[in-house]
């Protein structure tokens, strides 16, 4: 049996960044996951699409809001938090990592939806990255609608990577498939939340959504960001909310 071809990832700082694009242009049907059909289907897009897209540019380092003209606010950096009365099935009851949020839009992480588990040393075989068999799994997350063969990496900060880019002082955001292989060697970031897809809005949309009352704004937390306890990380989240419009 021949070796497995491993594929050559382009340096991160050149890879394509994705348009801020709202969730409503992605088809509005729930389909029901089935982890088996699922898994398979996140693999074989893995191997095909390695390197894994970008994510956006302008990644706010500080979690505090900023004041722009006419009166505008940008929450980069916070949880956004769906409010009771979100009518979107794809986001009742979520939590977002808001990573990006300016002018042209704005980009975030689902926090609290799990798709399941997969052994990372089949996830990193299909790409053509070698890693040891008892690497463990990895919790894989339903990030958003939005580029749903794309997965990206949200990390603590305690170890350093290149291609990481920090979207707060203890949190770090990469698409590095790197950072998993250091994971299943035990060389990893202590905590980690790798998302498949992302959420995304237009110019306008987020802060049309917010003055709607279907999202509030929370303070982001490490436990809420990065622990395993999704079942009541909205119920935890609407606790620290306060609403900004």
């Amino acid at each position: 049996m021949g070796k497995t071809r491993q594929r050559h990832l382009r340096p991160y700082s050149n890879c394509t960044m994705p348009r801020p694009a709202h969730s409503k242009k992605v088809r509005r049907e729930r389909k029901t996951l089935r982890p088996g059909l699922l898994f398979g289907a996140i693999l074989a897009a893995a191997a095909m699409l390695f390197p894994f897209d970008a994510p956006p540019d302008a990644v706010v380092v500080r979690p505090d809001t900023r004041e722009y003209g006419e009166g505008r606010t940008f929450y980069a950096g916070r949880l956004l938090v769906a409010s009771p009365g979100m009518r979107d099935p794809r986001f009742q009851k979520t939590v977002i990592v808001l990573l990006r949020h300016d002018e042209s839009g704005a980009f975030g992480l689902v926090l609290n939806r799990v798709l399941g588990k997969v052994k990372l040393s089949e996830f990193l075989k299909r790409v053509g990255i070698d890693a040891p068999e008892n690497g463990g799994e990895v919790v894989l997350h339903y990030g958003g609608p939005v580029e749903p063969h794309s997965v990206f990496i949200l990390h603590s900060t305690e170890l350093e990577f290149p291609n990481s880019r920090f979207v707060g002082e203890k949190v770090a955001l990469s698409s590095d498939p790197a950072i998993l292989r250091a994971i299943a060697l035990g060389k990893g970031p202590r905590r980690v939340v790798v998302a498949v897809g992302y959420s995304g809005w237009g110019p306008g949309q987020l802060e049309a959504e917010m003055k709607g009352g279907a999202w509030f704004t929370a303070p982001a937390d490490e436990d809420i960001l990065f622990d395993e306890s999704n079942e009541t990380k909205w119920e935890r989240a609407m606790a620290r909310r306060f609403r900004e419009i």
